[in-house]
């Protein structure tokens, strides 16, 4: 299988493009010191979805994990003006390094290897 996302051939950057993301090749790109980019084509998606999300926790429109909590805690109720810690705290809480070493690359869930 063609990895799309990592070309060694040359260095270049890590391209995102909204369709398929694989750990492995984010982890490749990270060993290799590429630039992570998102393609402008994406940011339009990722506006979009942030409104939805958005319209949902203003509303109070109860959405698994989005306006309540999970598993244990999933009759929890967040409200808009907590909304971002308790997103913060849920990352934190699924992470698989030790706290004072997380990066952005350590929190997927243990998947990333490495």
């Amino acid at each position: 299988m063609v990895d799309t996302f990592f070309k060694p051939s040359q260095r270049q950057d890590f391209q995102i493009n909204g369709c398929e993301l694989k750990c492995e090749s984010l982890v490749r790109a990270v060993n290799s010191a590429q630039s992570v980019n998102v393609m402008e084509s994406c940011w339009k998606d990722v506006q979009w979805q942030r409104e939805i999300v958005d319209e949902i926790v203003r509303n109070e429109i109860p959405a698994y994990g989005v306006t309540t909590g999970v598993g244990s805690q999933k009759d929890y109720c967040v409200s808009e003006n907590e909304a971002s810690i308790y997103n913060m705290r849920l990352v934190r809480a699924h992470a698989t390094r030790v706290p004072k070493y997380q990066t952005k690359i350590n929190i997927c869930g243990g998947k990333c290897g490495g």
